[in-house]
């Protein structure tokens, strides 16, 4: 079965990442590491994912985020550093870091305080997948991060090494400062996706996508392409680098799901009745810019079936947030992005 990537939370791999602490070598105490019906270790993680994790009793000092001010990126933030090792491939190799910021656990007062810092990293496009490009036998590859704060204390977090682990980038989730795009000025906005129109505006209930438009989609964890791009005689993605100009990425397959307010998922459900939506081509996805293990998929907008309702009618339940839900869906994972799309006259006076 394929992971989802993360449907109704902040970011795809946000970890809760301390097993141990350890300071000078001694274990200073036990940390809850997450919560959920399955286990929530190892993370999944591909080559060249930007991801964040959450360490406990480090960064004391830290009041502040803390962020990369160029590429390539730096391998050590506010004393904060972070190897990744594997069984099969390059190992150690110093993970590139984003940002380093404090996290405020205080909301039920300060006695029940305790001091986390999160670390947006990339995994380095070194790791080894299960399934090399081209390959059928499995490298049976295991990884892991390993945080540590002025080369003493330190941390660890063990990786499930998979092909893709795709995350659509949402408003208000610990990557939304990181990219091209603007913060949303309502806080309505907040966990939607990041999907724009071609001039960079958000595709919003106000302002929505319009049948045989072309959008834009910023995702990360698409994996490293690397199938694809021998076959267009490029050269390697390299870790922390952000390239000068667009690169190609990793096909990914599109679902266009027009039920109203529908949770992402990797086909259409037998159960959604009418026709309900289409299966389109593989969309290509490309590296941003400038800007480290961040991707566009760009999705054409097909004509809205005429069972579509339009974004603010009533439902049974709710109002309509969303009328179409865009699926991304690659060889190991896949998340969606619920958005509105304009209908014609036809649809919207149903």
């Amino acid at each position: 079965m394929r992971n989802s990537a993360r449907r109704l939370v902040t970011f795809a791999v946000l970890v809760f990442a301390l097993a141990w602490a350890h300071r000078g070598g001694q274990a200073v105490g036990q940390a809850v590491v997450g919560n959920g019906y399955v286990p929530t270790l190892p993370v999944a993680a591909a080559p060249g994912q930007l991801l964040t994790i959450y360490v406990q009793d480090m960064g004391a000092n830290l009041t502040a985020p803390v962020d990369a001010q160029s590429v390539p990126l730096p391998t050590s933030l506010a004393g904060i550093s972070v190897k990744f090792e594997q069984t099969v491939g390059p190992s150690p190799v110093d993970s590139p870091l984003l940002s380093v910021f404090p996290v405020d656990s205080c909301g039920l007062g300060p006695d029940w305080c305790t001091h986390f810092i999160g670390i947006n990293l990339q995994v380095p496009y070194e790791m080894s997948v299960a399934f090399p490009a081209g390959g059928v036998t499995p490298n049976f590859n295991y990884g892991k991060l390993t945080v540590t704060e002025n080369g003493t204390s330190s941390a660890t977090v063990d990786l499930s090494v998979v092909t893709d682990q795709i995350h659509i980038v949402r408003y208000g989730d610990s990557l939304t400062g990181l990219g091209p795009f603007s913060p949303p000025a309502s806080s309505l906005a907040e966990l939607m996706p990041v999907v724009t129109h071609a001039d960079g505006t958000r595709v919003s209930e106000q302002n929505p996508a319009q049948p045989g438009e072309t959008v834009v989609i910023y995702v990360v964890g698409v994996g490293d392409g690397l199938a694809r791009m021998q076959d267009m005689q490029l050269p390697k993605p390299q870790t922390g680098a952000g390239p000068p100009s667009p690169m190609p990425g990793p096909g990914v397959a599109p679902i266009f799901d027009f039920r109203p307010n529908a949770s992402p998922s990797e086909s259409l459900p037998a159960r959604a009745g009418p026709f309900s939506g289409y299966a389109g081509p593989v969309a290509e996805s490309w590296s941003v810019a400038r800007y480290p293990g961040l991707y566009q998929v760009n999705v054409t907008i097909p004509t809205p079936p005429s069972t579509a309702v339009p974004c603010g009618a009533p439902s049974p339940s709710v109002a309509v947030q969303s009328n179409l839900t865009i699926d991304l869906a690659g060889f190991a994972s896949f998340d969606g992005a619920p958005i509105c799309v304009a209908l014609p006259a036809r649809a919207a006076t149903r």
